[in-house]
């Protein structure tokens, strides 16, 4: 059985409801200072959060779709960047960056390709 197939093996809900908690708990752990200063490596990393919860969010709203598409995945992705940097925008101990927004939808538009060439992959086998 490859990857793709064990992962639609879930129910949709599932993936829906892991990407809504992650953002969820992603603005309410991003709106305390104390966290955000705790972050190891923040000043080194910060864009390598960013790929690695973008991309992976992006996945997640991939498997939860019907009809999964990657316009409608990587742009829910890019609004969920840019809500996060809009949040950040209000905390004085933070910055909201359009580069961010930037690298989120870049993030999102390869996991998104690497889902549409595994769906690919598994149909035509």
């Amino acid at each position: 059985m490859d990857l793709y197939t064990l992962l639609r093996r879930l129910p949709r809900a599932c993936y829906a409801v892991t990407a809504l908690t992650l953002y969820l708990l992603l603005l309410w752990m991003g709106g305390q200072e104390t966290t955000v200063a705790h972050l190891p490596g923040r000043d080194d990393f910060s864009k390598v959060y960013h790929v690695v919860f973008y991309g992976g969010w992006c996945a997640l709203v991939w498997l939860s779709m019907r009809r999964p598409s990657l316009l409608v995945a990587v742009g829910l992705t890019m609004l969920a960047g840019a809500g996060d940097e809009f949040h950040q925008y209000f905390l004085p101990f933070r910055e909201a960056r359009l580069t961010d927004i930037l690298l989120d939808t870049v993030a999102a538009t390869f996991s998104a390709l690497l889902m549409s060439a595994l769906a690919r992959r598994t149909a035509s086998s």
